[in-house]
């Protein structure tokens, strides 16, 4: 009625049961439309609550009571009207089939509490009344609809659900991304290809960053720790009076502030972007994975290799100082395009260091690994040559146990470090 913008008088004294979003929305909505005293009634306590925490913490600041460890028992009448729920106190016992403690009613401590108006909020689901008596789907205990997680479709072939009415209350992404699932089902049972294709098992890529290896990007000093930038709320005074938003936009200022936060953990949020870019049009974010043959001369193979772990290097420093990097980390601080923008500077201070050491063959020294890698000798010359273009007159050290300069004019490239000015 409310969002109809039908009139709705609710009385100063209005009690709401249950502990979910739709109990603290109810409740808020009430104090909107003029109630004095709002009193939320729960059978557990506020930790069991399903409501969102914040949605708990605001209506509590526009002035909302939370009456936990109570359950009604008896609605008081006067005259036709309500005039206050009776209630029991409770006790939390052994959890339940939710896995939450079970509410035990306390005997004789019954008390009422005064209210014009009740709302009961205590539970949603489905509307299924449509359906015929013998319409064979199967039905949790909770209303919803037993369905396949991964294609939405029903114990019955061909009818598929989703959203709020197979997985129950959610937010409003979780809906569309049903429906979409929902969708790519209906249109593969329709062309009578199978549900569920290897492409869709692939789950979305992210980067898992544990408390470790960020405590770690924090002591190198590539991420700066920030605390989150809070949303701008109208005053409380304001807010109770109308149904305007509560939450405002951020500043510009504040928007970029709350970005700078971001560890890239998602590595793609599919905005397009790189396909408006690409002038080749080579980008096909639908592309499936497909076989092809080609004819070729030769196969040379080249598949990479596995960086060496410097943090087992422990007496060195990496991952307990600020300023000991990988080369790999060097040459993103070279690059016009790396976090400094192709400034060296020291991450500690992020001034430009004076003197600047390579240790080299630190993989070589340790006991299982017996062979060089060949090509760190010339690696740390090139690095520490762009070194010295981009710090003039800083001093670069190379420390190394033997120089590999085993390729066509590599020793060339060796002597004309050192006639730059690079120590070894």
């Amino acid at each position: 009625s409310v969002a109809l913008g039908e009139e709705v008088r609710l009385g100063d004294r209005v009690a709401v049961v249950g502990g979910g979003n739709t109990a603290i929305d109810t409740a808020r909505t009430a104090r909107r439309l003029g109630s004095r005293e709002v009193t939320i009634v729960y059978r557990r306590t506020r930790a069991e609550m399903p409501a969102n925490e914040w949605e708990i913490d605001e209506a509590l600041e526009e002035g909302v009571s939370l009456e936990i460890l109570a359950q009604p028992v008896e609605v008081i009448s006067e005259n036709g009207h309500v005039s206050a729920l009776r209630c029991v106190r409770m006790e939390l016992g052994e959890p339940d089939e939710s896995g939450r403690r079970r509410p035990i009613p306390i005997e004789g401590s019954e008390f009422d509490i005064a209210c014009d108006a009740l709302v009961a909020a205590i539970a949603q689901a489905p509307e299924i009344s449509f359906l015929d008596e013998d319409h064979g789907l199967q039905i949790t205990r909770w209303g919803t609809f037993d369905v396949d997680d991964a294609t939405l479709e029903t114990n019955r072939e061909g009818i598929f659900a989703g959203g709020d009415a197979a997985a129950g209350p959610g937010a409003l992404i979780e809906g569309i991304a049903a429906g979409r699932r929902g969708a790519l089902s209906i249109d593969r049972y329709l062309r009578g290809v199978p549900l569920l294709t290897p492409r869709e098992l692939i789950p979305l890529p992210t980067t898992e960053l544990s408390d470790a290896e960020i405590t770690g990007m924090v002591a190198r000093g590539e991420v700066d720790t920030s605390p989150r930038v809070e949303t701008p709320k109208t005053a409380v005074a304001e807010r109770v009076g109308d149904f305007r938003e509560v939450e405002l936009c951020l500043s510009a200022e504040q928007a970029l502030a709350e970005a700078q936060r971001c560890l890239s953990c998602g590595l793609c949020s599919e905005c397009y972007q790189c396909v408006l870019a690409c002038k080749a049009h080579a980008i096909d974010h639908q592309q499936a994975p497909y076989e092809e043959t080609l004819e070729v001369g030769a196969v040379v193979l080249a598949p990479g290799y596995r960086l060496y772990n410097a943090e087992q290097a422990g007496e060195l420093g990496y991952g307990r100082y600020a300023n000991v990097v990988t080369s790999m980390q060097f040459e993103r601080l070279l690059s016009a395009s790396g976090p400094t923008g192709g400034h060296i500077t020291r991450l500690s201070d992020h001034a430009e260091p004076e003197r600047i050491a390579f240790l080299q063959c630190v993989g070589s020294r340790d006991q299982e690994h017996d062979y060089c890698s060949s090509i760190c000798c010339m690696y740390a010359t090139k690095e520490a040559m762009l070194a010295l273009d981009h710090v003039p007159g800083v001093e670069c050290h190379i420390f190394q146990i033997d120089m590999r300069a085993f390729s066509k004019g590599f020793d060339a490239y060796f002597e004309r470090g050192k006639e730059l000015g690079i120590y070894y």
